[in-house]
């Protein structure tokens, strides 16, 4: 009787762990449906905008090689060019010229002056209105705001340093590769 109950445990166990496998893998298999139907109709839509909306990057295809040329790929790829990102839209390769085609953003002007507006008030006003929102905003948009270049950073050093001289053994052999340490050098693959 005992094995019984067991073998009955089991194969409720089977039976409930198959059925939560075969659920998740046709949800699954749906969200992947409706992704790819997705993308179908902003592949569509991209299609049906005229070519004079968009706005065009050239850059150079390859520097050392000839690059072959492609035909008009419909892609949907953020690239940042001098700290501005874009979001390009199309691509093509066209006498060794990369062509990048992204739509100009018209709302970008007015959600970033929002913004600004909002970190000037939590900047400059000591106002204790919605104090908690925009302190996320303040330190989620920190980065875009205050850049920091390292390589701008000037030192002033004042004091002067002590000049030590190498010890050199000319009594022992030089290691030719590198630098004897505690640690190994590591694995090239």
């Amino acid at each position: 009787m005992l094995f019984l109950e067991r073998m009955k445990k089991i194969a409720y166990i089977l039976l409930f762990t198959t059925l939560i496998v075969t659920l998740f893998y046709n949800a699954l298999g749906y969200r992947m449906l409706f992704a790819f139907d997705q993308e179908q109709e902003w592949v569509t839509a991209m299609k049906k905008i005229p070519d004079p909306e968009f706005k065009v990057i050239r850059l150079n295809a390859s520097l050392y090689t000839f690059a072959d040329d492609t035909e008009l790929e419909y892609v949907n790829e953020n690239i940042s060019i001098n700290n501005k990102s874009y979001h390009i839209f199309k691509k093509q390769i066209k006498d060794n010229i990369l062509n990048l085609y992204y739509l100009p953003n018209v709302n970008s002007s007015l959600s970033t002056q929002e913004i600004e507006n909002i970190v000037d008030m939590q900047l400059f006003n000591s106002s204790n209105e919605n104090k908690g929102a925009s302190k996320k905003i303040v330190k989620s948009f920190t980065v875009d705001y205050f850049i920091q270049y390292p390589e701008s950073i000037t030192i002033n050093n004042t004091t002067d340093f002590k000049s030590i001289p190498l010890i050199s053994f000319s009594n022992e052999k030089l290691h030719a590769g590198f630098v004897p340490s505690f640690y190994s050098p590591p694995d090239l693959v």
